[in-house]
């Protein structure tokens, strides 16, 4: 996500590092992916070996977190978690998106500020020493 969506966009870039970080952080809480996502990725992209055989697709159950699952049921969940997931990387990246233009928005109106003052004082008649407006 981070190496192919991140290239487009900086926030979700960020988004998707901070994701990964989560997940390593607790892997407790993201079982399905360390203990099959990942592992299925690796497989295929890396190995380019795939959980389907000249045979049928494997059929064996497997242990995730605990839990006894048909492939089937290891697929279902492994999808409602990325869901659940992407959802939050998107939702995060929009908030890294906002959060920079409201701190651009203000960055222009302060500079705007400063740029009205400064024409504003050049306009400004100048004074003597007592605050009084000089006369040409």
């Amino acid at each position: 996500m981070h190496k192919v969506d991140g290239k487009r966009q900086a926030e979700l870039f960020k988004a998707a590092n901070a994701a990964m970080a989560r997940w390593k952080q607790t892997p407790i809480d993201h079982l399905i992916f360390h203990n099959f996502v990942d592992g299925q990725r690796n497989s295929a992209v890396k190995e380019y070996r795939f959980a389907y055989s000249e045979k049928g697709p494997e059929t064996l159950p497997m242990l995730i977190g605990g839990q006894v699952l048909q492939p089937i049921e290891a697929v279902q969940q492994a999808l409602d978690w990325w869901r659940k997931e992407l959802d939050r990387v998107e939702e995060e990246a929009y908030a890294i998106r906002k959060t920079a233009n409201i701190a651009a928005d203000f960055a222009r109106q302060q500079a705007n500020a400063v740029r009205r003052k400064a024409a504003a004082s050049n306009f400004a008649p100048t004074k003597d020493a007592s605050g009084r407006p000089e006369e040409s």
